[in-house]
């Protein structure tokens, strides 16, 4: 009978509990009051109310008094045999690092409260003096009375602003300047600046196109290009005026076909040296009546969309892999073609430097400067242990990212050239020290006559190359 009467006044979950039991046990008194104090002691849920108490935080419109007896129920829940004594101070202290704001704990903790009771006081006390600090604070100055000298200030102000105004108007009329000695730094010429050079603004009309006018193709690139899709340069002397302001030469122009979504047009490329492998120009998009969709990044042509991203979103740093496995004997040097992950199109020049790894001590990797843009680049290895090393496929060996050559080759590439070829190169007879040390490990097994060959190969391929 008492187990009858207990399971019938139970209500809501403590009812769920007792249809969970199976129906022979359901009047056992002993097993039925077991079954509840398991779900309902606080005993058995110690470890989850001591997590509440260590995730207890003010809330943002809740008062300290709320909280306060707040952590006061769980605190009761988490320590139930705990004496009264060691329950307050774990509720103080778990009450100061539950109000999360640095000046109110400051207070708290300088005035030294003994219960959770003081926490809450001083607490109180803190947040009524910011209230009526910040009052005061926001309240609207005293307005000040104007006195007789104020208008004499105003004056003076008015008139050192007239004088100053007289100044700059005379220096913006003045009359005559001298440019006689002044030299156009576009031109040459004595007697102007650039701004009202003649020649300057004749080629901007003329001779000198801008870059983002016109399709243009990188010399490199158009080297690349499959013979049947390389057709002649027909030579010309244009300029291609670039952004910064700079001009560069150009070989001349060629008609090459593009192939963009379902679409292969013929369009006119002009090659030049630019710092991309190639450029799709206005000419292009008007002709084609393309557009450009900014806001969705796209490019219609026709009924094609093809997606187009900045560039500033574009990687400009691969790293570069093996492709197969390699073995290097000891103290020997190999090149051999690496390659780049990801796509690197549209890089024409880059450095190659060495990831540092397990076999960075004993493998080193020569730094290089590089054309990515095939997807493909040299790597120029040396195994200076005495021992054969061994890499497997797909091994990241060394990185690959964008270098700016602009600021390094400052004067035209011809100009160079002309130079190299006119004092250096006709002065250098012997082989550089580097192909003279591989020149001494290769001849080890020659005789007089092969070493000679072996010499006149390296002058030859040095001088092609270099």
């Amino acid at each position: 009978m008492k187990a009858y009467e207990l399971a019938t006044s139970l209500r809501g979950v403590a009812q769920g509990i007792v249809t969970d039991i199976e129906p022979a046990k359901r009047l056992n008194y002993d097993y039925l009051v077991s079954a509840l104090t398991s779900r309902f002691e606080p005993a058995n849920q110690v470890n989850m109310y001591k997590v509440q108490m260590n995730s207890i935080y003010r809330k943002p419109s809740q008062t300290l008094p709320e909280m306060a007896q707040e952590i006061r129920r769980v605190t009761r829940q988490a320590y139930p045999t705990a004496p009264i004594e060691i329950r307050d101070q774990l509720a103080k202290d778990c009450f100061v690092r539950a109000i999360n704001d640095p000046k109110i704990q400051l207070s708290i903790f300088q005035r030294e409260p003994k219960t959770i009771d003081d926490c809450v006081r001083f607490g109180l006390e803190y947040e009524a003096f910011t209230v009526d600090q910040k009052r005061l604070n926001n309240a609207k100055p005293a307005t000040r009375m104007l006195s007789e000298n104020d208008d004499s200030a105003e004056y003076d102000v008015v008139t050192r602003l007239a004088k100053i105004s007289e100044q700059m108007e005379k220096l913006t009329n003045k009359e005559g300047q001298n440019f006689s000695r002044m030299t156009c730094f576009y031109c040459g010429n004595k007697g102007h600046i650039k701004k009202e050079c003649r020649k300057f603004e004749w080629d901007k009309r003329h001779n000198c196109v801008k870059r983002s006018t016109i399709c243009v193709i990188h010399p490199r690139k158009f080297e690349k290009l499959p013979i049947e899709f390389k057709p002649e340069i027909q030579r010309n002397n244009q300029r291609l005026c670039l952004a910064d302001g700079s001009f560069v030469n150009t070989m001349g122009h060629v008609d090459l076909p593009i192939k963009i979504g379902n679409y292969t047009i013929i369009q006119k490329f002009t090659v030049a040296e630019i710092d991309v492998p190639a450029v799709i120009g206005y000419d292009f998009l008007h002709k084609n009546n393309c557009t450009i969709d900014m806001g969705k990044g796209v490019l219609l042509l026709k009924d094609s969309k093809i997606d187009c991203i900045k560039e500033s979103q574009m990687s400009s740093t691969f790293k570069i892999k093996l492709s197969d496995k390699l073995t290097i004997p000891p103290n020997t040097e190999v090149i051999i073609s690496g390659i780049v992950e990801g796509d690197s199109s549209s890089i024409m020049n880059a450095i190659v430097e060495p990831i540092p790894s397990k076999h960075t001590d004993t493998l080193l990797v020569a730094k290089a400067l590089v054309d990515p843009s095939c997807g493909q680049v040299p790597i120029r290895m040396v195994n200076l242990s005495k021992y054969e090393q061994i890499m497997q496929p797909f091994t990241h060996v060394a990185t690959c990212e964008l270098i700016d050559t602009g600021s390094v080759f400052n004067e035209p590439r011809s100009e160079k050239l002309r130079r190299l070829s006119s004092s250096s190169c006709d002065e250098v007879n012997e082989l550089p020290s580097l192909l003279q040390d591989l020149k001494l490990r290769s001849s080890e097994l020659l005789n007089e006559g092969q070493i000679d060959q072996l010499e006149s190969l390296l002058k030859k391929t040095h001088s092609n190359i270099f």
